[in-house]
């Protein structure tokens, strides 16, 4: 999976968090919703900024196919438990012009979806810890390998300076002898 598909696919999970957000916005009264979709509603925006940090972070990282694959297959599944939880969002947060009976409707709807709910977060939770620790794992490596590089040349710089140095007081020509 190539670079561009990945950050496309996190582009897509933002775009449906977004939109699973707006619709918990237009809830009149979020009070008569449960707890595990108001739970979902306030997370909802710091995986969004999570996953743009990761699609930022991942135009700095060099992935090889098989990090690309697996990523890839984490995003999609992470897309897919996103969109479920949008539907579940658009099938029973009643918008702020419902009738008394719609209202009613959707609030006997939000029991059997309230666990589900509850299960689809803590997975999308799951594949974002993952992908945040990969992050975090290779930017402490990135940053060890900088001081490996500037410790490197601080290293060549001495060993050139000390050699400049020994070139330059050593005796030349006729003086050596």
């Amino acid at each position: 999976m190539a670079l561009a598909e990945v950050t496309g696919i996190i582009s897509a999970i933002i775009t449906i968090i977004d939109a699973s957000i707006k619709i918990y916005h237009a809830a009149e009264d979020a009070t008569d919703i449960p707890q595990s979709f108001r739970d979902a509603a306030s997370r909802l925006p710091l995986v969004q900024d999570t996953l743009r940090l990761a699609a930022d972070g991942l135009a700095a990282d060099i992935l090889d196919t098989q990090s690309r694959a697996s990523l890839g297959a984490v995003l999609e599944k992470c897309t897919e438990r996103v969109a479920v939880l949008l539907d579940i969002f658009q099938l029973v947060i009643t918008p702020a012009a419902a009738s008394r009976p719609e209202r009613y409707l959707r609030a006997l709807k939000t029991i059997p979806q309230a666990k589900r709910v509850e299960t689809l977060m803590e997975a999308i939770m799951a594949d974002l810890q993952l992908l945040a620790t990969n992050h975090a794992v290779k930017a402490a490596t990135r940053k060890q390998m900088e001081r490996l590089i500037k410790g490197l040349l601080g290293v060549v710089l001495y060993v050139r300076v000390a050699h400049l140095r020994s070139s330059l007081l050593a005796p030349q020509g006729d003086d050596a002898a």
